[in-house]
């Protein structure tokens, strides 16, 4: 039904331009992230994003459970680190990218509590891989963005990426602000409308950085973000088979194509 809240049901689903497999990826929901339906079609959804980003998803990737933002009113965890186990039945284990959302069902010992998937599924994760999803985040400083961001560093490259599964220029700042609780959008032209202005000479670290290109000096157009790591450096998810790295900042080759910057820290 058009409005109604799905959640993302396995470790990472895509969102497609079209309905076709074969179709562009848009972007990614990790598990348990809520979206709005807001068109079905022939086995393909289309939904809305919380940062308002849309696109195509196969039906078999949600499941109809309570989401964000019920999760808060349950009890509630989010994945914490780069990757965590959730081990199932068996031998199996179930690798999730941070800031996954999973349900908890008890706290089994000390080191483990026991989690429930969105399509039902009961299995435990060391508490120590996750943070309730009630308490409040690390605040976003000049200390704790590049912190946060530099564990990402060999991130493989993937365009449409959002999670340390694979990212893109976008998704790899996006989400490294969303895990200090602030959110941003999700593509380069649309984060560079957002945010506060910044001189080249007066960037700071967390600030991000924009890339464009095109040979029409008035109409360049946004193909790149990063963000300040220091006094000398930037970081970002690189194509090419580069992935997410540091670049100098006096690097000719992003220094020709630079386009400005944003700050979104006081």
């Amino acid at each position: 039904m058009p409005g109604s809240r799905l959640a993302a049901a396995q470790p990472v689903i895509a969102l497609r331009a079209d309905k076709d497999t074969a179709s562009e990826q848009v972007t990614q929901a990790i598990l348990g992230a809520a979206l709005t339906v807001l068109e079905r079609k022939a086995g393909w959804t289309y939904v809305e994003m919380e940062d308002t980003y849309r696109g195509w998803v196969r039906e078999d990737g949600l499941q109809t459970v309570p989401c964000p933002p019920d999760y808060p009113r349950l009890p509630a965890v989010r994945v914490a680190r780069l990757f965590a186990e959730v081990a199932l039945n068996g031998q199996n284990l179930l690798i999730l990218s941070n800031e996954s959302v999973l349900e908890v069902q008890s706290e089994a010992s000390d080191t483990y509590l026991t989690v429930r998937l969105p399509e039902g599924t009961v299995g435990r994760i060391e508490r120590a891989a996750v943070a309730d999803l009630r308490e409040p985040r690390a605040p976003a400083t000049r200390e704790s963005l590049p912190r946060t961001a530099w564990q990402f560093l060999g991130v493989p490259y993937l365009w449409g990426g959002t999670s340390a599964f694979g990212l893109d220029c976008s998704g790899f700042v996006q989400l490294v602000y969303k895990i200090h609780g602030l959110p941003i959008l999700r593509d380069a032209d649309q984060q560079a409308t957002q945010g506060a202005p910044v001189e080249w000479d007066e960037l700071r670290p967390g600030d991000l950085i924009f890339f464009a290109g095109g040979s029409d000096p008035h109409n360049r157009q946004i193909s790149h973000v990063g963000m300040a790591y220091g006094s000398a450096e930037f970081i970002h998810a690189a194509g090419e088979g580069r992935g997410v790295i540091l670049t100098p900042l006096d690097d000719p080759r992003y220094r020709e194509i630079y386009w400005g910057a944003r700050r979104f820290l006081p």
